[in-house]
Formats: structure tokens, C-alpha cells, sequence
């Protein structure tokens, strides 16, 4: 069960990485995916030459409003683009310097991980994401906001 399980949360994965490839295409950006999962899902090119980091995290319940970053060093290139599979219109686009003041740390074994936790729509907590739902505008400017 625990494998059956596993399986499904990676198909969730990937299809949340798949469909925000594609909005990042449509969007104009260049996409490069990595052929060895090295931590970024994919690296895009903005206009100035430079190449940014993109980790993608998928949510497949409504229920389900947190996004877990692990194995992350926040830096100026790097970005965490959150998506939720039944709210198909919004991606948010968190610069990963960001994570020390909209996350809170949680131990995970002997792990540590940051948590985004958006909550429901309308609640008080998804409105202090809501300058990150759908801002590309982070992506071709500079990573902090």
C-alpha cells in the first residue's frame, strides 16, 4: 500500500511539473529540464542572458493548502512554483529568499523542510500570497520582492 501510494504522489508530481512547464512555454519563457533530478524541476532563461532555478510543487487535494520544500539553500536564483491540480488557473511563484518570512521550519526525521502553508481560499493566510499568484513578473526581475 505504502509503495501504491508512493506511485501516486510522484504521477501527482509530475503531472502538477508538466502542467507548469507548459504554462511557463506559453508564457514566453525558454524551459530546460534537466535530464538528472538535481533539485530544480527545470531552469529557465529570462531576457538577460540569466538562467533561474524552478523547483515545482504540486497539491492534488483542495484539503491539502501546504507545499513542503525540502533540500533547499535559498538563493537569489532559485524559485518555488506552487500549484494545486483542482485550481488549475493559479500558480504562485515564491522566490526561495522569500521562504524565511512566508514558511515555518518543520522537522521531518532528521530532516528539516520548510512549509508554505496557504490555507483556504479567502482565508487571512492565502492573502498574504496573493502578490505571488501568478506574478511572473518575479521570474524576470530580480528574485527577491
Amino acid at each position: 500500500m505504502a509503495k501504491e501510494g508512493r506511485s501516486l504522489s510522484l504521477m501527482t508530481g509530475k503531472e502538477g511539473e508538466i502542467k507548469v512547464i507548459g504554462k511557463l512555454l506559453e508564457k514566453g519563457f525558454e524551459v530546460y529540464i534537466p535530464v538528472v533530478d538535481v533539485g530544480a524541476d527545470c531552469i529557465i532563461k529570462i531576457s538577460t542572458g540569466e538562467y533561474k532555478e524552478i523547483q515545482i510543487k504540486t497539491r492534488k487535494k483542495t484539503d491539502a493548502y501546504f507545499f513542503d520544500v525540502s533540500d533547499v539553500q535559498p538563493n537569489e536564483n532559485l524559485f518555488i512554483l506552487c500549484y494545486i491540480l483542482t485550481e488549475p488557473d493559479d500558480i504562485w511563484i515564491i522566490p526561495s529568499m522569500d521562504l524565511k518570512h512566508l514558511a515555518t521550519q518543520v522537522k521531518s526525521g532528521k530532516k528539516t523542510k520548510w512549509r508554505l502553508t496557504f490555507g483556504k481560499r479567502g482565508s487571512e493566510k492565502r492573502k498574504l500570497f496573493e502578490k505571488y499568484r501568478n506574478n511572473f513578473a518575479l521570474l524576470k526581475g530580480s528574485a527577491s520582492s
